[in-house]
């Protein structure tokens, strides 16, 4: 048992200085991106209620928007993503479970495409701001990743 002791305690130190190197390492950047093959980049997002099950409507808007408040643009015509889900932390795969509610590019002619891969993590909803992070891509023309702060509107 003596000789055990010394190699049970090296196993342990061991595990205790790995860990946490698994974490996922995200760049520091706002949401940024391409969108109908442009340049596109995140001035600020809004969050509307959608539907009676607490789903609320998230649009990601460019810089394009010439408003200083994100609520004051419940739609828009520039390009811009949206998605709709529930206000909750966690991470989740995109496309959504529920596609049709999955990350969208829309563009500037009033068409619209769904993501067909990327992921979404909310770090934090607090004081009517949800913080997270997206990377959503459909193509070369459209793929957007970055961190953001979406105001809850309503």
């Amino acid at each position: 048992m003596k000789s055990a002791f010394p190699f049970l305690l090296l196993s342990f130190v061991l595990l205790l200085t790995n860990c946490g190197e698994n974490d996922i390492q995200l760049p520091d950047q706002v949401l940024v991106g391409k969108v109908e093959g442009k340049d596109w980049e995140l001035k600020f997002g809004n969050a509307f209620i959608f539907s009676s099950d607490l789903k609320y409507q998230i649009k990601f808007l460019s810089t394009q928007e010439s408003a200083q408040d994100p609520c004051a643009v419940p739609n828009t015509g520039n390009n811009h993503i949206s998605m709709i889900m529930p206000l909750q932390r966690g991470s989740f795969s995109i496309p959504l479970p529920i596609v049709s509610e999955s990350a969208r590019f829309h563009y500037s002619d009033g068409s619209s495409a769904i993501a067909t891969s990327g992921f979404l993590e909310i770090f934090d909803i607090d004081n009517l701001r949800i913080f997270g992070y997206l990377q959503a891509q459909l193509d070369d023309d459209n793929t957007v990743e970055g961190s953001f702060e979406v105001l809850i509107c309503n």
